[in-house]
């Protein structure tokens, strides 16, 4: 018996599981098993830094939702039980960033639905995993250049444009990844509120933990500060040819503290827009002829049948 011949009920929940299973990720709770992960540099960087502080899951199997290449009618039940379990897009992805001991980037992707190079959203947790053990870190300041974790954070995001949300590659490419929207969202960290320093910059902390002999957690605020400059970092970049990358592929960031927008930045022209802003009417920068051609180019239904690959 073929899985369209079981009753909808029943199949509808092998869907789910297929979908939870294929595309669905928990966050880890704590940076443990570091043999779990890996460096990656497997990609001809733009950036002045090989992201060797940036660890990924080994060998991550999210390569899509297989039942969205199967058969039309697989497709439209799969993409009605993604409806009904509150998923995002097809297009979108959740990307989960532990920040451990100020030094290191544990990257997760939580949600991968299938793969695609025009990618509507992309959300990115920062979670901020305990202090660093000694004065050096990577928010301390370089020498005349930004600090090693502004690298480190544009890594992350030019890997992504050039490869997507996959595991190691074997040759180098580019992809020619876009996106449309990427929300930067920083957490308050899970632990007591007398554990978490107050919002001061990084040389402020540094004395406060030395003199107190507690090592406090980076206040959230000081972290969506601090992502803020890199924002600034990447628009004052993207008039060098060698790290453009990224200001050429994404439309909009948005930038939060525990999901609540601080501030937005549509990074094509570098309008800055705070949180009592509107979106300002009419073309946004030379990427929005670029999206607006997206539309144009979905698929038929018939097209869809042949992979799980959106576009």
């Amino acid at each position: 018996m073929s899985l369209l011949q079981i009753p909808q009920e029943l199949r509808d929940h092998i869907l789910s599981l297929v979908v939870l299973s294929t595309a669905v990720v928990a966050p880890p709770e704590s940076p443990v098993n570091p043999d779990e992960r890996e460096y990656l540099r497997d990609t001809k960087r733009r950036s002045w830094s090989m992201g060797g502080s940036v660890l990924y899951t080994k060998d991550t199997q999210m390569k899509g939702i297989p039942t969205l290449a199967i058969n039309r009618q697989l497709r439209m039940e799969t993409l009605a039980v993604i409806s009904h379990l509150n998923l995002p897009s097809l297009r979108s992805y959740k990307l989960d960033v532990m920040i451990v001991e100020d030094n290191l980037l544990w990257a997760t992707w939580l949600y991968v639905p299938t793969t695609t190079t025009m990618v509507e959203e992309v959300h990115v947790t920062f979670r901020t995993m305990g202090a660093s053990p000694t004065r050096s870190c990577g928010y301390n300041g370089g020498d005349g250049g930004p600090p090693r974790i502004v690298w480190d954070f544009y890594h992350l995001l030019e890997r992504f444009l050039l490869v997507g949300p996959v595991g190691r590659q074997k040759q180098h490419h580019d992809k020619n990844i876009k996106i449309r929207h990427l929300i930067l969202d920083v957490r308050t960290p899970d632990v007591p509120a007398e554990m978490i320093a107050p919002d001061v910059n990084q040389g402020r902390l540094l004395r406060l933990r030395r003199q107190s002999g507690i090592k406090y957690i980076k206040n959230p605020k000081s972290v969506v500060t601090f992502i803020s400059s890199f924002l600034h970092y990447l628009h004052g970049w993207g008039e060098i040819a060698e790290i453009s990358v990224a200001y050429d592929k994404v439309g909009k960031i948005t930038l939060m503290l525990d999901g609540i927008m601080v501030e937005e930045r549509l990074l094509t022209n570098c309008i800055l827009l705070d949180s009592n802003a509107s979106e300002p009417e009419g073309p946004h920068g030379k990427l929005e002829p670029i999206f607006q051609e997206w539309e144009l180019k979905k698929p038929t239904q018939a097209s869809t049948e042949a992979g799980t690959k959106t576009y």
